[in-house]
């Protein structure tokens, strides 16, 4: 039975994305995609020039889940209560999903290792970032608060935080300190934007 050309795109981005989040970036590999999406090699051929496009879209689904979550927070309590909300729901999505943000972090590597993909890695963290930041404004300005420190520079370091925080828990899911270190960064981070 053929599958139309937008389909079979689309199950073979969904193919990558379970992939890459359950084996790894490593073994993301046109034949194992094709495989996993239950789709002829030549489909992959037919739908992506190759793996570099393919992974493009796959990182286009996680970018949308993670600007999603930043856009689907809610506003409440202003700044504080956001971002601490915020905070929370993507350690509830690390805890509940680990190998999906394993499968982000590595993307991001490969990206920046890849000399005709450097400027993806570029582009998850702006988009994530700008997201974040409009969150930051529009709790601020819910709130009528300010800032110390501009939201830009708040969404920049939250993303940081985030990744710090999801290294230190996947390396040592067990432990529990990665969740407290996590938490007192964020405290800081608006403590130092005097909220």
């Amino acid at each position: 039975m053929r599958v139309p050309a937008t389909e079979r795109r689309q199950q073979l981005i969904d193919a990558a994305v379970r992939l890459t989040s359950r084996d790894g970036i490593e073994a993301a590999n046109l034949r194992a995609i094709a495989q996993e999406a239950n789709a002829p090699l030549s489909a992959v051929h037919y739908c992506f020039r190759d793996k570099d496009e393919l992974m493009h879209e796959a990182v286009e689904f996680w970018l949308q889940q993670l600007v999603g979550m930043a856009e689907q927070a809610a506003i409440d309590g202003g700044l504080r209560g956001t971002l601490t909300t915020f905070a929370d729901q993507f350690w509830h999505e690390l805890e509940g999903d680990p190998r999906n943000i394993l499968a982000q972090l590595e993307v991001v590597t490969w990206a920046i290792r890849g000399e005709s993909h450097e400027d993806l890695a570029v582009s998850i963290y702006s988009r994530y970032e700008a997201a974040l930041s409009k969150l930051f404004a529009d709790a601020l300005v819910s709130a009528g608060e300010t800032s110390a420190i501009p939201p830009g520079t708040l969404a920049r370091a939250v993303v940081g935080i985030v990744d710090a925080g999801s290294l230190q828990y996947l390396s040592d899911p067990r432990s529990g300190q990665a969740r407290i270190v996590y938490d007192l960064l964020i405290d800081a981070l608006l403590v130092a934007a005097g909220l």
